[in-house]
């Protein structure tokens, strides 16, 4: 049976009337059967765990300021709880999980075979030391970049003086492990 636009129009003025009402019995039916929605929820998300992940992905891009506000103050609820020794202590312990291991131990072998072809150590530690510098000096955090990314879909670059620059933590950021050849040609440019 169809509703019209009288008893549409009707529904919506008592809902808006009794909002508060509602809100009560249905807070009160949650307390009741706590147990039994959560279960409910929880075999849903298993069922339907590519809705949930795309519903998850829709909301970060709807609002990547209210999460980038939310992490800051459960980062900074965290720190107050625990002090800055407690948080760093937190991480350590967040790294020795299996599913941590797993992407450092790939990192580093990644990193150990991107390494072996022509490394020049102190023309390598030189980037890093010149990233602390800058850091220090002008109080913006530099990083050092591998021009061709270590970890590319099509391409795999070395850990070598050839492939890093320093360039600042905010643009390494946005950069991630994406190739960009005009950077490429500027680096090689003084060497060929």
């Amino acid at each position: 049976m169809a509703c019209t636009e009288e008893q549409k129009e009707y529904a919506r003025r008592w809902y808006a009337a009794n909002k508060e009402k509602l809100r009560a019995r249905v807070r009160a039916a949650y307390a009741k059967n706590k147990d039994k929605v959560l279960a409910a929820n929880k075999a849903w998300k298993a069922a339907n765990r590519e809705r949930v992940l795309e519903l998850n992905r829709a909301s970060r891009r709807r609002n990547p300021e209210t999460i980038r506000r939310n992490s800051k103050a459960a980062y900074q609820r965290r720190k107050q709880r625990l002090g800055i020794e407690g948080l760093r202590a937190e991480q350590r312990e967040r790294r020795k999980q299996p599913k941590y291991k797993a992407i450092n131990a790939e990192a580093t072998t990644r990193r150990r075979l991107a390494a072996r072809a022509c490394l020049n150590k102190d023309k390598v530690m030189e980037f890093y030391r010149e990233a602390q510098r800058l850091t220090l000096e002008t109080g913006i955090p530099h990083e050092v970049d591998h021009i061709i990314p270590l970890k590319h879909p099509r391409i795999c670059g070395l850990h070598n003086e050839f492939n890093l620059r320093v360039i600042t933590a905010e643009e390494n950021g946005r950069k991630k492990n994406k190739f960009d050849v005009d950077a490429y040609n500027e680096s090689i440019r003084g060497i060929v």
